[in-house]
């Protein structure tokens, strides 16, 4: 049997892109501790990697963008986020940020 290596990193492939979803309390700007089967209704996550097909989109490493319908769930090695695959045509919208936080417990 061939022996299986460990994976170092994901990227995204041709008209993919890899996120990293944002949980329910970060999405609502909440500092109030939500269950964690709380859903928000709109899904938003972070552009981590845009494959190779999508070099002129207008889409951006480091954007924050609100999606719709599933996405591939991918081995997260580095966050605590959850990772997934999604399709360029799944984001419904670029979120611009402004520089406030909120403290997360």
């Amino acid at each position: 049997m061939r022996k299986v290596k460990n994976i170092k990193k994901i990227h995204a492939a041709n008209s993919f892109i890899l996120v990293e979803l944002l949980t329910a309390q970060e999405t609502m700007n909440t500092c109030l501790k939500l269950s964690d089967k709380t859903k928000p209704e709109a899904p938003q996550a972070y552009v981590l990697s845009i494959g190779s097909g999508l070099k002129d989109s207008n889409i951006k490493v480091g954007d924050r963008v609100l999606f719709s319908g599933g996405f591939v769930p991918t081995p997260s090695y580095d966050s605590e986020r959850q990772q997934g695959i999604i399709d360029i045509y799944s984001i419904r919208a670029i979120i611009e940020e402004d520089n406030s936080t909120i403290k997360l417990s």
